[in-house]
C-alpha cells in the first residue's frame, strides 16, 4: 500500500533517458550514413539540397510515395520470378528511408543554422551534425515531435523520390534534333 502512496519517477526518467539516448544513436547513425555518401555527392548537388525551397512539395511526393510503394512492393511478392528484384526493391526502399531520416536532419540543420544562429558558413558536417541534435531534441516532445519529425522524414524521402524521378526523366529524355 505504501508502494501507492508515493509515484514512482524512476521509471519516466529512464524512459525519458532511453528515448533521447535511442534517438541521437539512430541519428548519429544515418547522418553517418549520409557522410559516407557525401563524399560521393557534388558540390552543386549540396548546394540544390540545401536551397530547396519546395518543402511542402517533397512532404507531398513523400506521402504519396510512402504510400504508394510499399503497396507496390506488397503486390510484387505475389509474383514467383519478381520475388528477388522485389527484395532488392525493399532494401532500397529501406535505405531510402534511411537516407531521408539523415536528409531531414540536413534541412533541420540548415534551417537553425542559417534563421536562428545566423551562420552562413557552416560546412555541411556541421549543418548535419546540428540537425541531428535538434531532431533528437525535437523528438522528445510528446506528440508535437513526432509528428514534425514524421513530417520531416516525409519531406526528405520525398526529396529523394523527386530526384529520382528528375534524373529518371532526364536521362530518358531525347535530344531534340534541329532540322535544316
Amino acid at each position: 500500500i505504501a508502494s501507492f502512496a508515493t509515484p514512482n519517477y524512476s521509471s519516466d526518467v529512464l524512459y525519458i533517458i532511453f528515448t533521447c539516448a535511442t534517438a541521437v544513436c539512430s541519428m548519429i547513425a544515418s547522418v553517418s550514413i549520409f557522410v559516407v555518401f557525401l563524399n560521393h555527392i557534388s558540390n552543386k548537388q549540396y548546394e540544390k539540397l540545401v536551397a530547396s525551397n519546395s518543402a511542402f512539395k517533397d512532404l507531398g511526393l513523400g506521402f504519396v510515395a510512402l504510400l504508394v510503394v510499399p503497396c507496390v512492393l506488397i503486390m510484387l511478392l505475389g509474383f514467383d520470378f519478381l520475388v528477388f528484384i522485389n527484395v532488392v526493391l525493399i532494401l532500397s526502399l529501406v535505405i531510402a528511408l534511411l537516407c531521408s531520416v539523415a536528409i531531414a536532419a540536413v534541412l533541420l540543420g540548415r534551417f537553425v543554422s542559417s534563421k536562428i544562429l545566423k551562420s552562413k558558413n557552416a560546412s555541411v558536417y556541421q549543418v548535419a551534425m546540428l540537425g541531428a541534435i535538434t531532431f533528437a531534441i525535437i523528438s522528445v516532445i510528446p506528440v508535437f515531435g513526432g509528428i514534425f519529425n514524421f513530417m520531416l522524414i516525409i519531406a526528405g524521402f520525398g526529396y529523394i523520390i523527386g530526384e529520382v524521378i528528375h534524373n529518371f526523366v532526364s536521362r530518358n529524355k531525347k535530344p531534340v534534333s534541329k532540322k535544316s
